[in-house]
C-alpha cells in the first residue's frame, strides 16, 4: 500500500473497529498506544520500537470491578471489535504468558478470555532496534510475529501487509492494496536483515543455556549486590509486559459490595504477606530475586519459554538503570 492509501484504510477501519495504534515520531519521544486520531496520527511510528505502555493494558486491566454482592454489575453490550495496529514481536510473546495463566486447564478468567476474543492484532517489524532492545536473546525477531493476525513492514514509501489469519485478511478489502513487487520484497529482506544485525551488535553473546539453574542457585550476595541503587519503585513491575500478579479485595459502595481486581508486585513488602503477618521474603533481596525466579527459572520450567520479550521497558523507567541483561549473564 503506497503512503497516500494508509490514511484512508485506516478511516475506513475506524468506521468497523476500535481501531489503536501507537502515537509520537519525534526523535527522543516515546511512542504510546492510543485512539486512532488521523489528525495526529504518522504512519512512519511503525518503524519505531515497541511502544511504552504495555499491551498488557487491553487485556489485563490495572483496576477492574469483577463481582458485585447485593447489586448488579451492568454489562457490556454492543462495543466494536478492537483493533489493534502496530504492536511488535516482543508485545506478544507476553500475551502468550498470559493465555497459560488466566485461560488455564481448570480456569479461565471471563473478562480476559473476552477481551481476548474481541482483540485483532497487526504486529509491525521493527527495523530500527535500539540499545535497550534484546529479544534475541530470548528467541524473537524484531520482525513482527506469525503468532499476530497479520503484520506491517515498512517501506520508504508505503506499507507491506502480511496476514496470519482469517480476520486479519478481512482488513485488506478495507484498503487499496497490491501484489507485492519482488523488488519491494528485496527491499524488505534488507531491512529486517540489518534490524537482525544491529541487534546482534547490541547483544552479541547468547544467554547461558542452563540460566534457570544458575538463577536458582544464585548466592545471596549476588542479590544483595544486584539489587544496589533500587528504590523500590516497582515501575519494572508495572511496565513490564509478562508480569501477571493481582490481587481481589472487596468494599462497599452506595450500599453494595464490590470486589476489584489490581495489579499487584513482587517487590511489595506485603507481597508474600499471609495472615498472622508471617512473610515468606521479608527481606527485598528475596524480593528481587524472585523476579527473575519468576520470569527465567518457574516460567521456563512450567512452559518451556522465558517470561520476559526483550523488550527493554524495565531498564528505560528504572532510575537507578539496573540492566536485566547484567543479571542474567552475571549470575
Amino acid at each position: 500500500m503506497r503512503e497516500r492509501d494508509i490514511i484512508p484504510w485506516l478511516s475506513r477501519l475506524e468506521e468497523r473497529f476500535a481501531v489503536f495504534l501507537p502515537q509520537g515520531v519525534k526523535e527522543g519521544e516515546e511512542t504510546f498506544f492510543a485512539p486512532y486520531d488521523s489528525a495526529s496520527f504518522d504512519w512512519r511510528v511503525f518503524q519505531r520500537i515497541r511502544s511504552s505502555n504495555p499491551l498488557k493494558e487491553f487485556f489485563f486491566f490495572s483496576r477492574e470491578e469483577v463481582a458485585s454482592y447485593f447489586g448488579k454489575k451492568e454489562e457490556e453490550n454492543g462495543e466494536k471489535l478492537r483493533l489493534l495496529i502496530g504492536a511488535k514481536a516482543c508485545d506478544i510473546l507476553p500475551l502468550l504468558v498470559h493465555r497459560h495463566v488466566f485461560l488455564g486447564k481448570t480456569f479461565s478468567d471471563p473478562f480476559f478470555q473476552k477481551r481476548l476474543g474481541k482483540t485483532i492484532i497487526l504486529t509491525a517489524d521493527c527495523p530500527i532496534p535500539e540499545k535497550t532492545c534484546f529479544c534475541n536473546l530470548v528467541n524473537l525477531s524484531p520482525n513482527g510475529s506469525k503468532e499476530a493476525d497479520g503484520n506491517i513492514s515498512s517501506l520508504e514509501d508505503g506499507i507491506i501487509l502480511e496476514t496470519n489469519s482469517n480476520r486479519g485478511e478481512d482488513l485488506i478489502k478495507y484498503g487499496n492494496f497490491i501484489s507485492l513487487p519482488e523488488s519491494y520484497r528485496i527491499k524488505r529482506e534488507e531491512i529486517r536483515k540489518k534490524a537482525e544485525e544491529m541487534l546482534l551488535t547490541f547483544n552479541p553473546n547468547p544467554i547461558p543455556h542452563n540460566l534457570p539453574e544458575r538463577v536458582n542457585k544464585g548466592k545471596r550476595e549476588f542479590w544483595e549486590e544486584k539489587k544496589k541503587g533500587c528504590v523500590e519503585c516497582f515501575g519494572c513491575l508495572f511496565v513490564c509486559p509478562t508480569c501477571f500478579c493481582f490481587l481481589l479485595y472487596d468494599f462497599p459502595e452506595n450500599g453494595a459490595y464490590k470486589r476489584v481486581k489490581v495489579w499487584d508486585g513482587c517487590y511489595l513488602a506485603s507481597y508474600a504477606r499471609v495472615g498472622g503477618g508471617l512473610n515468606a521474603r521479608p527481606l527485598f533481596f528475596q524480593r528481587f530475586r524472585n523476579r527473575f525466579h519468576c520470569k527465567f527459572m518457574n516460567t521456563y520450567y512450567d512452559f518451556n519459554f522465558f517470561a520476559c520479550s526483550g523488550c527493554g521497558r524495565c531498564f528505560k523507567v528504572c532510575p537507578a538503570k539496573i540492566d536485566i541483561r547484567e543479571i542474567i549473564f552475571q549470575v
